[in-house]
């Protein structure tokens, strides 16, 4: 009996250890760079704790700007410049989506309830 308590021991810790989220410090390196918005742009997020959106549609260029921060592995991004050709400005939105996977080459995120909510990013740069 003895036997099987230390093997199951090293596997429950190991397993434990693969589902363990990422440190806020660590989601905030990876995140920086260049990633798919939709097929008309790309979302660049800076090191510097900013982002941008730069988006073509037949109608014009959509573009968007703001600040974003990490915090207990929820990702907040507030909107502080916003240029749309037809809609409303965004000016002042906070946006609040739970990280769910960030590896080098894709970023997926959410609001942690359900897969129907989920984004997946591709990192371009």
């Amino acid at each position: 009996m003895k036997f099987y308590i230390l093997p199951l021991l090293g596997l429950s810790l190991l397993l434990a250890g693969c589902s363990k989220t990422p440190s806020d410090a660590a989601i905030r390196r990876q995140i920086a760079g260049t990633w798919t918005f939709n097929q008309d742009g790309a979302l660049t997020i800076a090191s510097d704790g900013s982002w941008s959106i730069m988006e073509s549609k037949r109608k014009g260029t959509n573009s968007f700007a703001g600040t974003w921060q990490i915090t207990e592995d929820v990702f907040y991004m507030t909107t502080t410049n916003s240029r749309i050709e037809q809609g409303p400005s965004a000016v002042g939105g906070v946006q609040r989506y739970k990280t769910i996977h960030l590896d080098h080459q894709t970023m997926i995120y959410g609001d942690g309830q359900n897969g129907d909510d989920q984004i997946t990013r591709k990192r371009i740069h």
